[in-house]
């Protein structure tokens, strides 16, 4: 399967336009999914000046780096979303909104802190 090198410097350049379409949520706090989500709940919630939570509540912003098979938002369908990319082929259904960035393939992404 193909790679995909994504970088510290696009990772902030698309926090930054994340950021800028959640802004307009009423959010309370930011849930980052494990492991993939968290770095990037850490710089949306300073982004948006949000805290950070252990679980997802009523009123929290769920975020994750990417949608991948759907299974991880079908298992939250009842929170905001919001995601770096999205895979051509994940199958979901939300209840509620879902922000995504990037409409990608089926490649493999390898982020920042994936090493």
């Amino acid at each position: 399967m193909d790679k995909v090198i994504y970088t510290w410097k696009e990772f902030e350049k698309d926090t930054l336009a994340l950021a800028y379409l959640c802004e307009g949520g009423e959010y309370e706090a930011i849930f980052g999914v494990p492991r993939g989500g968290c770095c990037l709940a850490v710089r949306m919630s300073s982004l948006l000046r949000l805290p950070l939570v252990a679980r997802p509540d009523t009123g929290v912003l769920v975020v994750d780096e990417v949608i991948d098979s759907g299974a991880t938002r079908n298992g939250l369908r009842i929170y905001n979303f919001a995601c770096l990319h999205k895979k051509c082929n994940a199958q979901y259904i939300a209840h509620t909104m879902t922000y995504s960035l990037h409409n990608v393939g089926p490649e493999w992404i390898v982020y920042p802190w994936e090493g």
